[in-house]
């Protein structure tokens, strides 16, 4: 990704284009956010598990409850956050004269980072040296 944001190599993805609908009350919002959470679901099960060990062992369910209800609302805060700052988009106008050097910035920063987490694997890995403090 990192020689893809320097523009050394081409990433071409495959793009589906869904046809806009207009959101007009609660239920079209349910509508539209239940399937978005039954999919980012997986990503958070490592996260559910020890929220559902601590109310099943507290044996109350209203501790259980509260828990659940405090990991969804986490869970919920920064999909929030960037549904209330997609309005702020068109407004960034003038950032975009910067993207191709926040692009290259951030290129370069992610290959430092790569370079570094192989150099810790080929440390514990045994093929490099560790660096003296």
């Amino acid at each position: 990704m990192g020689l893809a944001l320097l523009r050394v190599i081409s990433v071409n993805f495959r793009v589906l284009y869904a046809a806009p609908r207009a959101v007009t009350g609660f239920w079209s919002a349910l509508a539209l956010g239940v399937p978005f959470g039954l999919s980012t679901c997986p990503a958070c099960t490592p996260l559910v598990l020890p929220v559902v060990l601590a109310a099943t062992t507290s044996a109350d369910p209203m501790m259980g409850a509260a828990l659940l209800f405090a990991f969804g609302v986490a869970r919920g805060i920064p999909i929030v956050m960037v549904g209330a700052a997609a309005d702020l988009l068109p407004r960034l106008f003038p950032v975009m004269f910067w993207m191709p050097v926040i692009e290259r910035v951030g290129g370069g920063l992610l290959l430092v980072a790569a370079a570094a987490f192989a150099y810790q694997g080929g440390v514990c890995a045994g093929w490099f040296p560790p660096l003296p403090l």
